[in-house]
């Protein structure tokens, strides 16, 4: 939490990269490819704490009573996600979620911070277990499916324990 107040208060000194317009009533920011890392071309993806910083600006600097993170996207890295989610959940503003493709891995997770949440019939929902790029499952990687598990435990209504089985399906 201290961290998040930390950041709450810090000025943006640089244009929105997710948000496609900051003056509106209800702005909307866009996870619309991968979560963390780069892609194929050297581009940055979805950065977690800069979609965090540029969520508190929208919501504690300019006051936005509501905000809409769109969704469509494969996942990506847990914890460029959890900071994601965090500011959802830490924002003064409500924040929705709008699943208009797919939310999948820790897109998906990102999808229940949202207050309310809607998906088009179309769209899918899908969650794993958290994963290594060598197969070494360590208690470093435990600790994330454990992380995952109470994420959408909370905002789900199952128990950790139903999350973990629909993880594992």
């Amino acid at each position: 939490k201290c961290l998040l107040t930390m950041l709450k208060f810090t000025p943006m000194t640089r244009e929105f990269k997710y948000c496609e317009n900051p003056e509106a009533e209800v702005p909307k920011m866009f996870i619309d490819k991968e979560i963390g890392g780069k892609d194929a071309d050297g581009v940055p993806n979805i950065q977690g704490n800069d979609f965090l910083k540029e969520l508190m600006h929208l919501s504690d600097t300019q006051g936005k009573k509501r905000i809409e993170v769109w969704i469509n996207s494969p996942g990506g890295i847990v914890v460029e996600g959890q900071s994601i989610y965090a500011a959802q959940l830490a924002s003064v503003s409500e924040v929705d979620t709008i699943c208009y493709g797919i939310a999948a891995s820790i897109a998906g997770v990102i999808f229940q911070g949202g207050r309310k949440r809607r998906m088009y019939d179309y769209a899918t929902l899908m969650y794993h277990p958290a994963y290594s790029d060598d197969g070494v499952v360590d208690k470093g990687l435990e600790a994330l499916n454990k992380a995952i598990c109470v994420m959408v435990a909370k905002r789900s209504g199952k128990t950790e324990a139903e999350v973990w089985a629909i993880m594992n399906r």
